[in-house]
């Protein structure tokens, strides 16, 4: 039978705290760099030890399956001395992409090679980072008159995020295989390949996802954009349109329910609007006469064509990261299917109850909350 009791480490400097650990929050996101926090709850040792810059590696799950999931730097230690003689200490760290974002003093200009090969060149400066997936798409050349330089005082950090941006991406740093990567995807690849998992929603809080709040709101999509440019090679304008996102699925009615539902589910059917009709349109204007940059410029978010945005809480699992896709079940037919994960924060409180006969028993928990979109 699995063990199903909650499983959490916090090393500082290669030390385990994990016997004064009260509470630990891991934020896990898909732009920000992530956070955590950690509570302990012996303000003496632990102050003593923890200093700004000191390494932190936690580790969540339970008895039978848990991971490495945070490698970060202590950036600040809130220490309280309660009334009632409880000491606390509050550590609050940063991945370890944050030591990018501290680095404003190095100049970079890139004349030569691939974005790819630049972004690499960077990691290379910081030892505790290892390159990871660095797939950029398009994969731009550099040249004297297409240069990528960053401006003086930016961080090394914001200098990628600007790259990001301009090259529809998404870079992070996260631990994978008990090593802290770097990543830089292109948008249109994070919902290909397979989900992280499935959570089933069963009512009464019984399956692996506890709760669910999901709402649709059109007009909360990404936009679909058209472009007109010149092309070059033959003068002619060329419009060009992104693809728009596949239709809602049919309306259905539970064969038990009230007729009269039945009846509105097909009035609303046969109406003239559709949802399709509230989401943003735009048109991409100011761009260079090059149709193959221009369809660069109308790729629509892939995590947000929909307008549908959700936040859960399942069973504490390391498996659901940000910046993948989880599939979900047991829901109305238009929520069920695959959802972009934008934000994770898994949850760890430590409680000690008694047991029948008066003993102490480990009543600690581990939850995962999440933000996800379609």
């Amino acid at each position: 039978m699995a063990d199903s009791t909650p499983y959490a480490t916090v090393k500082i400097e290669g030390i385990d705290m994990k016997s004064q650990v009260e509470s630990i929050d891991v934020e896990d996101h898909d732009r920000a760099i992530d956070r955590a926090r950690v509570v302990f709850d012996s303000a003496d040792s632990v102050a003593a030890i923890t200093q700004e810059q000191s390494k932190v590696q936690i580790s969540l799950g339970w008895s039978d399956q848990n991971a490495l999931i945070f490698e970060g730097i202590v950036m600040a230690v809130k220490a309280e001395a309660a009334g009632t003689g409880q000491a606390r200490v509050t550590l609050t760290a940063y991945d370890l992409s944050y030591k990018m974002k501290q680095n404003k003093t190095k100049d970079r200009t890139f004349i030569s090679g691939k974005l790819s090969d630049a972004l690499k060149a960077i990691v290379a400066d910081y030892s505790d980072l290892v390159p990871g997936d660095i797939l950029p798409n398009p994969d731009p050349v550099f040249s004297a008159t297409n240069r990528w330089s960053k401006p003086m005082g930016q961080s090394d950090w914001d200098f990628i995020q600007d790259a990001a941006l301009k090259w529809k991406a998404r870079t992070f740093v996260e631990v994978n295989n008990n090593k802290s990567k770097f990543y830089f995807v292109a948008e249109q690849s994070l919902l290909k390949g397979d989900p992280m998992g499935m959570l089933h929603y069963c009512p009464g809080g019984i399956g692996p996802l506890i709760e669910f709040t999901y709402q649709r709101v059109g007009s909360g999509a990404a936009p679909q954009s058209t472009v007109t440019v010149v092309d070059p090679a033959t003068g002619q304008p060329v419009t060009q349109a992104v693809t728009p996102p596949p239709g809602d699925p049919p309306l259905e009615v539970d064969p038990k329910a009230d007729a009269s539902l039945a009846q509105a589910a097909g009035a609303m059917a046969q109406a003239a609007g559709k949802p399709a009709d509230s989401r943003p349109k735009t048109t991409v204007g100011a761009q260079p006469s090059d149709p193959a940059r221009a369809q660069q410029s109308i790729q629509q978010d892939p995590t947000r064509i929909l307008g549908y945005s959700g936040q859960g809480l399942c069973r504490g699992t390391v498996m659901l990261r940000a910046k993948g896709k989880i599939t979900i079940k047991g829901l109305p037919l238009w929520v069920e299917g695959d959802w972009y994960v934008h934000k994770v924060t898994h949850v760890y409180r430590r409680l000690t109850m008694t047991d029948k006969k008066g003993k102490p028993v480990d009543g600690s928990t581990f939850q995962t909350k999440f933000s996800a979109t379609r």
